[in-house]
């Protein structure tokens, strides 16, 4: 009776090591069961890549192997390889040290793919052109973004790396070109140009984009507002923000955490600089109510900005209220703010907290 090997949907044989991984594969070649080496193959690599970052360096071991020995993977497979290096920022394990071509950027897994006739997906060209525009390096993303017919996703990408490298104009190019390819702009592509514009302090062009945005059809998401938002708060307009809470709260849209976070950071600020320091703290203190009612608990960055704005302000009773608050939800400050705290305390009150006094 032929008795033939049967590989379980179960990965947590993935754990195995490189050298147990082989003994396999080299028994299933002598039941000539090459379908289950390919088998292997994939699933290895592609959930070594995704779900076991410490794993990535046997996937790339594992897949290597395997292409040397002529036992060809899949688009999904080199893609999911692909994305779990770039995620770690493993270029070097990408990207060949000698390439024939050096102007062109080669990639080596994607050399390599399409060097034995697996065409990249467009997923497989996203995930190089977001890696690599998030690095900044959107020379050599521009020359992948020329390879495949790009999506919404593919123009996002680079519309990101534009931005970060602060080629407004290429970017707003690309922007404008999507229409022409029969792509429509969507909510991530205007938030990209929103945060563009606030970086350099074009708030009311960012605002512009929002209502052109709904003219569109568009619903603005948490980004828009969280851009709109910090854009007021870093032109001193921290008590205007009010009115977008307001608004996006009208759309259904809930404040995260960040949401609050950008306007208490704000006002705790202009509370300092301003010398309105009761004032602004007590709209900041109203914050953390409306942040606690609505079900979004402060976390370490709330507390940490309200006890360093307090001792900025030389209000260290009102700073300790609300240190010891965070102390009991088990959050510590920053060590910035943790050494403010300790130069502004007397040995007795350092004492009380259990503090070091150095």
């Amino acid at each position: 009776m032929n008795v033939r090997p049967r590989l379980s949907e179960d990965v947590s044989w993935l754990t195995a090591d490189f050298s147990s991984i082989l003994v396999v594969v080299d028994m299933l070649l002598s039941f000539f069961c090459v379908q289950y080496v390919q088998r292997i193959h994939t699933l290895y690599v592609s959930s070594a890549a995704a779900i076991y970052s410490d794993l990535l360096s046997e996937a790339v071991k594992v897949f290597d192997s395997m292409s040397s020995a002529g036992v060809s993977a899949d688009p999904y497979t080199y893609t999911i390889l692909i994305n779990g290096l770039c995620k770690r920022g493993l270029w070097k394990e990408t990207t060949p040290s000698i390439s024939k071509n050096r102007n062109r950027g080669n990639i080596r897994y994607f050399d390599e793919m399409v060097g034995r006739g697996i065409s990249p997906t467009v997923v497989t060209f996203n995930v190089l052109i977001n890696s690599l525009s998030k690095e900044g390096r959107t020379e050599e993303a521009s020359k992948i973004f020329l390879h495949k017919e790009p999506d919404v996703y593919t123009y996002n990408s680079m519309i990101l790396g534009l931005c970060l490298t602060s080629n407004l104009e290429e970017a707003h190019r690309l922007f404008d070109s999507m229409a022409d390819k029969g792509l429509k702009q969507d909510a991530c592509s205007f938030n990209l140009w929103m945060k563009a514009y606030c970086k350099r302090s074009g708030l009311d062009e960012a605002i512009q984009l929002s209502k052109e945005m709904q003219k569109k059809g568009l619903k603005p998401d948490k980004i828009t507002y969280n851009t709109l938002i910090d854009g007021l708060c870093k032109i001193g307009k921290v008590q205007t923000t009010q009115s977008m809470f307001t608004e996006m709260q009208s759309y259904g849209v809930c404040p995260s955490i960040v949401t609050y976070n950008v306007p208490m950071n704000g006002l705790c600020k202009a509370g300092n600089i301003e010398k309105d320091l009761w004032g602004m703290f007590v709209e900041a203190e109203k914050l953390i109510i409306e942040m606690k009612n609505k079900g979004c608990m402060p976390d370490a960055t709330t507390y940490d900005t309200i006890v360093r704005g307090y001792l900025e302000g030389n209000c260290v009773a009102k700073a300790l209220e609300f240190f010891k608050e965070m102390r009991g939800r088990k959050l510590s400050l920053n060590d910035t703010t943790k050494s403010l705290l300790i130069r502004s305390l007397s040995a007795d009150q350092l004492n009380n907290l259990d503090f070091p006094e150095t």
